[in-house]
């Protein structure tokens, strides 16, 4: 099925699997063999099985505190609630104390996220293993999906197996619009919609860490410093806007930095010419000349890597100026991954020769 960002639906799992490193992980082995009808029932079967091996494990749980009316003492005593058991002439105190439960924002997250591809009406495949999943997450609450707090959780080493569930489950609960109206006490909810400025970062997540897994070539995010020139009076340099590229790949004195782009629309068109996109293009420039500045022993490289699409003129150009090349190009998201593979492969063979590629 390919979806209207033009993605094939199996290669939102890859992207999401290469992008939080899962593809080791045994348990999603089969979930690139099944095809699926839409995205509520790709998620439902990942979050299935993530949520099934969970359960195997040991749920993730968290010291929290508990407050509870007891005849005897237990934790620390709550002066005001033993207070009013007193006035009451209750035979009560009132206790707080720590214990290590389940019931915490990861796993409600979980749940949440379940429930609602659940009531999306639009399972086949997963439908059933979903609902078992949920039934056995009963000492965890659901939440309200529009009030989670992403950036307040932390993953350490006892929770990071979370990592690429609850990174689904935000594409879930993003994705899915819920109406006002109530049905049954529960909120419509309509097939999921992806946000093109999420699915443009998984896409650059991606494209690093295939290259990250598959190829010694130091794939990474790098910081580019301006080449500022010495003999001028440099003032407010905190004002320079930060150089970050997507990906950079080394290798000898070779660098390619790789600038990846998720649009609807990648060229633009001014009356009658058609171009690259002007600021991508200024962007990739200043990347790869104040690098080339920084380290002129080194061969510099800028390739602009456009999502295709559907337009008439697609991105495919390559270019020497001032000795550097620059190229834009196109990555077939339609296409079965084996093919996105080769695409890849080819990129790096291209700038590098031909390297030794990991599995």
């Amino acid at each position: 099925m390919i979806l209207e960002n033009g993605i094939r639906l199996e290669n939102i799992y890859y992207m999401l699997a290469y992008a939080f490193r899962a593809l080791d992980e045994g348990v999603y082995a089969d979930v690139h063999c099944e095809e699926f009808e839409n995205a509520e029932d790709l998620f439902g079967e990942i979050l299935s099985l993530g949520m099934s091996s969970l359960l195997k494990r040991g749920l993730h749980r968290e010291y929290q505190e508990v407050c509870e009316d007891l005849p005897g003492l237990r934790g620390r005593i709550d002066m005001i609630g033993t207070l009013r058991h007193k006035l009451a002439r209750r035979p009560l105190l009132s206790c707080k104390h720590d214990e290590f439960l389940s019931n915490n924002m990861f796993n409600q997250i979980l749940k949440t996220t379940a429930a609602m591809l659940v009531r999306s009406g639009k399972l086949e495949k997963s439908q059933y293993k979903l609902k078992r999943a949920v039934l056995f997450f009963e000492d965890v609450d659901e939440v309200d999906a529009l009030r989670i707090r992403w950036d307040a959780l932390r993953y350490q080493k006892t929770n990071r197996h979370y990592l690429m569930l609850v990174n689904i489950c935000r594409f879930v609960i993003d994705g899915m619009l819920m109406s006002d109206e109530l049905t049954g006490g529960n909120k419509r909810i309509r097939h999921i919609e992806f946000d093109e400025r999420k699915v443009s970062k998984l896409y650059e997540n991606f494209i690093g860490a295939y290259y990250a897994r598959h190829y010694n070539l130091g794939a990474r995010a790098k910081e580019i410093d301006w080449a500022l020139d010495e003999k001028s009076d440099s003032h407010n340099l905190g004002q320079l806007p930060s150089m970050r590229s997507d990906v950079t790949l080394t290798h000898g004195n070779r660098k390619l930095i790789i600038d990846a782009k998720f649009y609807k629309t990648p060229m633009q068109q001014y009356w009658s010419h058609t171009s690259v996109n002007s600021g991508n293009f200024y962007q990739i420039y200043a990347y790869v000349t104040n690098e080339q500045h920084n380290e002129p022993s080194s061969e510099v490289s800028g390739l602009l890597l456009y999502a295709k699409t559907n337009e008439e003129v697609l991105p495919d150009m390559r270019v020497t100026i001032a000795g550097n090349d620059f190229a834009a190009r196109t990555l077939d998201l339609a296409r079965p991954f084996k093919d996105i593979a080769v695409q890849l492969d080819s990129i790096a063979e291209e700038y590098f020769g031909k390297l030794e590629k990991m599995p």
